[in-house]
């Protein structure tokens, strides 16, 4: 059972993710951040390329005046030229159709891709000239593939091969009509998207994605036993529109004696994810340093009063513990890159192996691609995990610190 628990607070849209009681998911989002609108996760735009790096293989679009982007040639190989060329090279000047694939972190520009897609709640649309429907392999049911695609062949015709959908899980058990409906609605966007694109000049912004916490809502999966609470009811519209089966599980919290953020403990929930000790049950604690380059982890018994007769077991309870501790950190805090792990010595190899046996299968629970890659002769483990969103300390830590620190 999950509890989301959105409301804004410090300046900020904060929903909070509780799953057994426990938070494990703290995402924050700008609230009338005109500055940072330009380079909004999702959106697509007309952009001109300012320049070509041949040594990395990548190009800089710039899709807003003073927004420049990262557009890798290696990962993006099907460009969307919207100027007459006798090439398919990007060149400096050429203007494309993109979409922002990740957002701006610390030094680094946003990107942008070519590789364009739009989500709704039963289908994707992608802007490519594949021209077909496809299924989620996670619907088995044959008689529903075909006639899915049937029903929904007619709009790829009518774009002229230039999209593609994807019938998503949750089309399966969905009302047809709605269904149907989407289709029309992805439809009409792709429709539009290529009209303006004919016609609009660089920088236009040809597609604004839904607020950004509506869409990670949506991917959340939510069932009828979980929940949604928010003391903003702007907040609560704009999820109930964007996702209408949400409906009955959301509610809105209207005691005025109690803030909300006071009732679900927020401050010091986000007061402890942006601390660098995290205390685990048996009193041993970690420390979470984040640099520029990394992230550093270090395990320490602290307070553990375990058998002192065979530190081994105590090592290995203590590291079994800090693993389980450190994955759900990871997601809580939203820490991506180089992870560096340092557990406590242990001395027995069966030991350091059920120590990684155990991390690669917590690791493996995160929705964020996150790898366990190797544990070095002195005992130090390496993570990595993809890069999506700014990492708590960043989206949150000065206004946090200014109001409450």
């Amino acid at each position: 059972m999950r509890k989301i628990v959105i409301t804004t607070f410090s300046d900020k849209i904060t929903a909070v993710t509780f799953e057994e009681g426990r938070p494990s998911l703290i995402n924050v989002y700008d609230k009338n951040d005109s500055d940072k609108e330009a380079a909004l996760l999702g959106n697509v735009y007309i952009g001109r390329v300012q320049n070509v790096v041949k040594n990395i293989n990548s190009a800089f679009v710039e899709i807003a005046k003073d927004v420049v982007c990262y557009y890798s040639l290696n990962d993006n190989t099907q460009h969307h030229f919207l100027n007459r060329k006798n090439t398919s090279k990007v060149s400096q000047g050429d203007l494309m159709l993109v979409q922002v694939s990740k957002e701006a972190i610390k030094t680094k520009a946003p990107s942008v891709s070519s590789q364009i897609s739009i989500t709704g709640n039963y289908i994707v649309m992608s802007l490519d000239d594949k021209g077909e429907v496809a299924v989620s392999a996670k619907i088995r049911d044959n008689h529903f593939r075909k006639n899915i695609q049937e029903k929904l062949k007619p709009y790829i015709e009518a774009s002229d091969g230039r999209m593609s959908f994807v019938v998503r899980t949750a089309a399966y058990k969905a009302d047809e009509n709605e269904l149907i409906k989407e289709a029309e609605y992805m439809s009409g966007l792709e429709h539009s998207i290529h009209i303006k694109s004919t016609s609009r000049p660089a920088f236009t912004c040809l597609y604004r994605k839904e607020e950004q916490y509506v869409a990670d809502i949506r991917e959340y999966k939510l069932t009828n036993s979980d929940s949604i609470v928010s003391d903003d009811p702007e907040l609560l519209e704009n999820i109930t529109s964007g996702v209408p089966r949400l409906k009955d599980i959301t509610s809105l919290y209207e005691d005025k004696l109690l803030p909300l953020y006071k009732c679900y403990s927020l401050e010091k929930i986000l007061h402890d994810a942006l601390s660098p000790h995290v205390w685990l049950k048996s009193g041993a604690y970690l420390i979470i340093e984040p640099t520029e380059a990394l992230t550093v982890i270090d395990v320490n018994t602290g307070k553990f009063d375990g058998n002192k007769k065979n530190r081994e077991d105590t090592f290995l309870k203590i590291n079994l513990e800090a693993a389980a501790e450190i994955c759900r950190q990871l997601r809580l805090r939203n820490i991506s890159g180089i992870i560096i792990v340092d557990f406590i010595n242990m001395e027995n190899p069966e030991n350091n192996s059920s120590i990684i046996e155990f991390l690669k299968a917590e690791l493996a629970k995160d929705p964020v691609p996150s790898f366990f890659i190797e544990m070095t002769k002195l005992g130090l483990v390496e993570i990595t995990r993809k890069k999506i969103k700014k990492p708590l300390h960043e989206a949150f830590s000065h206004n946090f610190h200014k109001n409450y620190g």
